[in-house]
């Protein structure tokens, strides 16, 4: 199985699919009929299901166009609607086809997605560059390194801290002083343009309303050529003011944090929705909880 995604981007580099994609059931039938001269050379093994390959091919296109960077496919939408057309992908960057018979779809082409480096400022790193990251892994290990980082600041400060053994809105429990926090930690990458955006389940944050939550967006970076991270803190009351004054996009599944930074007004990092942004200088890399 470990061919499968060269497989996907082989059948999205033929000429029907450029443009127009492909619908994953058609991806994942072709994959499940060609299984003898495609996925395996050795007759004697048993073909996979198909309801197990479609399962898989959906995994893997559903995980690659969630990534910020560095990401392979793209899902296709509709001309009409300008909406996505469900269950459809095609490659994000455009790859020569490969014609029948000329060489195995077992042979990944190479593409380096292009980007671009935006120099600005943090406030405590005066004179340095913030480029994107290195090309991260899935969102499992990213959303993990983000509460590892989390937790490694708190422990600098004299928090004592643990993780919950079931997500169900909290992350992190962390104590000081007698005092117990609640912290959500929503972990994301900068893109090609410094821009931060990240999202809060809806109702996961009416449940925690009046309690001691705090929401840290962990926003990975490449400084000078480091990788490393900004923070930005919220308690509930902030979220639910900027809500308000509408820097934030909230609707009934999602409340959408959109982060830019303003070269023009001293770099410094913007709250924005729309036409309305707010500067939150304040929030960043502060872990007075």
């Amino acid at each position: 199985m470990e061919n499968l995604r060269d497989l996907i981007e082989s059948i999205l580099s033929e000429m029907n699919a450029r443009k127009a994609g492909k619908h994953v059931n058609e991806i994942a039938l072709r994959i499940f009929e060609g299984q003898p001269g495609g996925l395996y050379d050795d007759p004697l093994i048993d073909p996979l299901p198909y309801e197990y390959i479609k399962k898989k091919v959906n995994s893997i296109l559903a995980a690659d166009v969630k990534k910020i960077i560095g990401g392979t496919f793209s899902k296709v939408s509709n001309p009409k609607t300008k909406k996505n057309k469900k269950g459809f992908y095609r490659l994000k960057f455009e790859k020569p086809h490969i014609p029948t018979g000329t060489t195995s779809p077992m042979i990944k082409i190479e593409s380096t997605p292009k980007t671009k480096t935006v120099p600005i400022i943090p406030n405590d790193l005066p004179g340095e560059k913030i480029i994107p990251p290195h090309e991260p892994k899935d969102n499992l290990f990213i959303g993990k390194a983000g509460e590892c980082a989390v937790m490694s600041e708190l422990l600098f400060r004299g928090y004592n801290v643990n993780t919950m053994m079931v997500d169900d809105g909290v992350d992190i429990v962390a104590s000081k002083n007698n005092l117990f926090y609640f912290i959500q930690v929503k972990t994301t990458t900068t893109d090609s343009d410094n821009r931060i955006n990240t999202m809060i389940k809806a109702n996961r944050f009416d449940a925690f309303i009046g309690t001691q939550i705090r929401y840290i967006v962990v926003a990975r970076c490449n400084i000078s050529g480091i990788d490393t991270n900004l923070y930005f803190t919220f308690n509930n009351n902030d979220i639910q003011k900027y809500l308000f004054q509408g820097f934030i996009n909230g609707n009934n599944s999602n409340l959408k944090i959109k982060i830019r930074i303003d070269k023009v007004k001293n770099n410094r990092p913007m709250l924005y929705h729309e036409n309305k942004e707010t500067d939150i200088t304040f929030h960043m890399n502060r872990f007075d909880l």
